[in-house]
């Protein structure tokens, strides 16, 4: 719910609420305040929003390659459990493969 608003073509605040009515007051008693309202909306705000939404823009094609970290258990003289890490990779959505020679292995024991 408002409390209060701006019509920026009349220059005139405009109450959503009876508390507002001192705000109101105090605003339309300064118009240099209205004026920079205007200016803010009109101008300021729309370049703003334009900065703020091109940083979005070049976060989302940001690509971040995954660091990777290998660690080796030992179990037995036959057997050796290695383990992968991968983290700091950006978008999130990411795959992951076990390679031997430059082949893929798919769930098999090498």
């Amino acid at each position: 719910m408002d409390f209060i608003s701006f019509d920026k073509e009349t220059l005139r605040w405009v109450t959503a609420q009876p508390q507002a009515q001192k705000v109101k007051e105090k605003w339309e008693d300064d118009p240099r305040w209205s004026q920079g309202s205007k200016v803010f909306l009109e101008e300021i705000c729309i370049e703003r929003l334009q900065r703020y939404l091109s940083y979005k823009n070049k976060t989302l094609e940001k690509i971040e390659p995954p660091v990777g970290k290998v660690t080796h258990k030992v179990v037995d003289e036959r057997l050796e459990v290695l383990t992968c890490q991968a983290f700091g990779f950006y978008p999130k959505e990411i795959q992951a493969i076990w390679t031997r020679d430059g082949e893929a292995c798919v769930y098999e024991t090498l």
